[in-house]
């Protein structure tokens, strides 16, 4: 992707996106990222956990959408939970599994590649984020030599769609 970068572009990414706005970061026409929801350094417990759930996915079968539902909204019913809930009802299961093995054996940027970032990064997430969290938001943020760190309240990971009012006033 970053070979057909041609002229200065800022990058925003949500989750996965987020992981490959920041591999994409280091590109010299890259003047500026925003990664939502991004990961950084997952505690052993949340590597474990996010591997397992990795590893019962199959290339046939899609995966019950609930367990993440639950993850992103809580018990709430809401039109993004049922949103993301058609969403990942309808998903090849074997482009899904690709996917989230990626997800599942990235960490994001390492403390020394984020500091060879010399240009603007914001890293925002969910108060209620359990996956990417505000702590790792404000590591990866201080990492950086011009990284800030906003964290919206009560919110989770799908922030973006749930408190979009918000994320885009950051954005702006």
């Amino acid at each position: 992707v970053g070979k057909n970068l041609t002229e200065p572009t800022a990058l925003i990414g949500h989750s996965m996106g987020a992981m490959i706005a920041m591999q994409l970061a280091m590109h010299p026409l890259v003047t500026g990222v925003v990664a939502l929801n991004a990961i950084y350094q997952r505690t052993l417990s949340a590597q474990d956990a996010i591997r397992k759930r990795a590893s019962v996915m199959t290339d046939s079968e899609r995966p019950d959408p609930e367990p993440t539902i639950k993850r992103w909204f809580g018990d709430e019913v809401t039109p993004e939970a049922e949103a993301c809930r058609g969403w990942l009802s309808t998903v090849s299961p074997q482009g899904y599994k690709m996917a989230y093995a990626v997800f599942a054996n990235g960490d994001g940027l390492s403390a020394q590649d984020l500091a060879k970032l010399d240009k603007p990064i914001l890293f925002m997430t969910g108060v209620l984020d359990p996956n990417s969290t505000p702590v790792m938001s404000t590591q990866m943020a201080a990492a950086c030599s011009n990284g800030q760190a906003v964290i919206i309240d009560a919110a989770a990971h799908m922030m973006p769609m749930t408190h979009c009012d918000l994320v885009n006033e950051h954005l702006i």
